[in-house]
């Protein structure tokens, strides 16, 4: 595994781990269609891309992330992130991620209020991705529920965007040099 997989692996593991959550289905609402890999060249009809947490832990808030399409650099994409409890859930915070190649040219990126049970809320931003290359944009929701425990969910769509097309995921070959079969220093776990 070289150095670029491991660190993938490790964030992975690290979203998953603070999460702790995962959408499945929420009552009353329709799933969306699975993610299929979409391409917007010039000219051509978009189709919304679903993003939604897959793990087995369930928590009474829920998200799910929409972007609109997948674009090309510069060109503005719709993201709607929606957030629903089956119970009532006050003091809940939201929050779409983007990450450091894109930005927002219109809307708002996060929430805080009173999350009522089947009373969806949503956020809503137009973007823009100002550099090329692989990225993760995420929505977020939590709650504390007491002062151990925290109901959330969190949702993730991978894109790579060029100049030519956005694309859903990453392509198979890594842009950036690896190491050529070398081995990555192991890492070392010491326990107490």
């Amino acid at each position: 595994m070289n150095t670029l997989q491991h660190i993938k692996a490790s964030l992975f593991l690290l979203i998953g781990a603070l999460t702790l959550v995962a959408c499945g289905g929420t009552p009353g609402v329709a799933s969306p269609p699975p993610v299929v890999a979409a391409q917007t060249p010039v000219g051509t009809v978009t189709t919304p891309i679903y993003g939604r947490s897959t793990g087995e832990v369930r928590t009474p808030i829920t998200v799910l992330l929409v972007l609109s399409h997948a674009p090309r650099l510069d060109e503005p994409a719709h993201v709607t992130l929606v957030i629903t409890s089956t119970l009532d859930a006050p003091g809940t915070s939201a929050e779409i991620l983007l990450p450091q190649g894109a930005v927002a040219t219109e809307g708002s990126l996060t929430w805080k209020g009173d999350l009522k049970a089947q009373e969806p809320q949503q956020l809503q931003a137009t973007i823009q991705f100002v550099q090329e290359g692989n990225w993760t944009l995420a929505g977020k929701a939590l709650r504390a529920a007491d002062g151990r425990n925290v109901w959330g969910d969190m949702a993730v769509i991978y894109l790579h965007v060029t100049r030519a097309a956005g694309e859903v995921g990453f392509p198979t070959e890594p842009n950036t040099p690896h190491t050529g079969g070398q081995a990555p220093p192991a890492l070392t776990v010491t326990t107490p």
